[in-house]
């Protein structure tokens, strides 16, 4: 009879198993959505860095070698003479290093950069200079079939006209999950001047200020978004374990403080109905408990006595 008391026990015991399971889960959420975002942050802060110094090396080759020999030499559209040769400028797609007299334009050499960063492989970050007005149609979103994404975070920037401004994109799973940066490029007077003498349909009217497009930069965020999984796993299983070591102990003082002593009683007073079904009216009926079952067996003793009681009426009367 003892037995059946046990279901007490996971009845009780059931509602913390479950408040622990959904709290060690919200926790675990919590803690992935929080790392999760410090990567982006770490992401976002490397990016920017990339980008800032990717637009400073072309703006220090743009003041200190292209801006000088425009002024001294002549423009980008008629090369210039140094001595016995002839200097032209060049774009990403017809530089050649082993071509002499060829210096490429300050858009150029972030391409050739870019390229030879790019090349490292998926495991690397990657850079891009893009514009949806670029002169080259495999830098301009709109002629490469550029995601919407792409494109409306340049339209962004180009609207802001804000060197600082920046618009950001996390996509993929896994290995696959990569962080986007569009970062503004600016133009400063060499760019104006160079872009604006280019024609062939080209934009021509570009200001000092304008954004002209685009620093992309391609980071990989797969190492870091499963160690921030891995990280929330373990907290999880941190949490589930203290609160598996707390329901451990509540079940053992519960079944010595409360269970027992309520199971105990809960049986003597089925005994005791059981006998007073049988008219076995005669025995007292003791219960050591001032709570509830105390009382209950207490209301149970009235009632027995009031049987006796009764009874003896009713057998002198006959």
């Amino acid at each position: 009879m003892a037995s059946r008391g046990w279901g007490l026990v996971p009845k009780t015991i059931l509602p913390t198993i479950v408040i622990s399971v959904v709290i060690a889960s919200a926790v675990g959420i919590v803690l992935f959505l929080d790392e999760k975002a410090s990567v982006i942050a770490k992401s976002r802060k490397t990016a920017i860095a990339i980008a800032q110094q990717t637009l400073a090396e072309r703006q220090v080759y743009a003041a200190n070698v292209v801006s000088p020999l425009l002024r001294d030499f002549g423009g980008p559209d008629q090369g210039f003479a140094t001595g016995n040769n002839t200097i032209h400028w060049v774009t990403s797609k017809m530089h050649n290093p082993k071509d002499k007299g060829s210096l490429p334009l300050p858009a150029a050499l972030v391409h050739l950069v870019s390229a030879s960063v790019n090349s490292r492989g998926a495991k690397s970050h990657t850079i891009d200079l893009i514009s949806l007005d670029a002169v080259n149609p495999e830098k301009n979103p709109l002629k490469t079939g550029g995601s919407q994404t792409e494109i409306l975070a340049m339209q962004f920037l180009q609207s802001e006209k804000n060197p600082l401004a920046y618009r950001e994109a996390a996509s993929g799973e896994g290995n696959d999950a990569r962080y986007v940066l569009w970062y503004p490029d600016v133009a400063s007077d060499a760019c104006v001047s160079c872009h604006n003498s280019l024609g062939g349909g080209h934009k021509n009217d570009w200001v000092k200020g304008d954004v002209m497009g685009s620093i992309k930069v391609t980071l990989p965020m797969g190492t870091d978004l499963e160690d921030a999984k891995g990280s929330a796993f373990r907290i999880v299983l941190l949490v589930l374990g203290a609160f598996a070591i707390v329901a451990l102990l509540q079940t053992l003082l519960q079944w010595l403080f409360v269970s027992r002593p309520l199971i105990r009683n809960l049986n003597t007073l089925e005994r005791a109905a059981e006998r007073i079904s049988q008219g076995e009216i005669d025995q007292p009926i003791k219960i050591d408990s001032n709570d509830e079952v105390g009382r209950l067996g207490q209301s149970f003793e009235r009632m027995r006595t009031s049987l006796v009681t009764l009874l003896d009426e009713v057998e002198k009367k006959i």
